[in-house]
């Protein structure tokens, strides 16, 4: 859902519990999110989304359960880059969010949060293999944490 203000036009993105679209029977739940929200980036009042990346890219897409990996957040974030007709989202706040724990586990959670660092991701299955290029801001939100925009 979109979060946004009256008086300053400015608008926040939350996204969680979706999986990715080309996972999800090709349902198109978040190109239709994604259109919108390249207007409101060309606009300058998009001024971050919230996203839930719940699993380890290498999770098997089966295993999903409508959640997210890195590498399909960022090929989320490529698709809201065409609609815009952008190259990179440049400086975009991407707060991350709803990392699973294994039993807590801090091992896992740190590995979720260092696919973030790569270059490339590209899970064993094929099915998603992103360039990590699109210049986003990218911050691991902490349950009770406050982050200003």
């Amino acid at each position: 859902f979109f979060l946004c203000d009256p008086d300053s036009g400015a608008c926040f993105l939350s996204i969680f519990d979706t999986g990715p679209d080309s996972v999800s029977s090709g349902e198109g739940n978040l190109a239709t999110v994604w259109d919108y929200a390249a207007s409101l980036y060309l606009e300058g009042t998009l001024k971050g989304i919230l996203i839930e990346s719940s699993f380890v890219t290498e999770t098997m897409d089966q295993n999903l359960f409508g959640h997210l990996t890195p590498c399909y957040v960022l090929q989320e974030l490529r698709v809201l880059a065409k609609k815009a007709k952008v190259e990179t989202l440049d400086d975009l706040n991407v707060l991350v969010m709803h990392i699973k724990w294994r039993i807590l586990d801090e091992h896992y959670i740190q590995k979720v949060r260092s696919e973030y660092s790569l270059d490339m991701l590209d899970n064993e299955q094929g099915t998603c293999r992103e360039r990590n290029d699109l210049n986003v801001r990218f911050t691991f939100v902490e349950q009770g944490g406050r982050y200003l925009l």
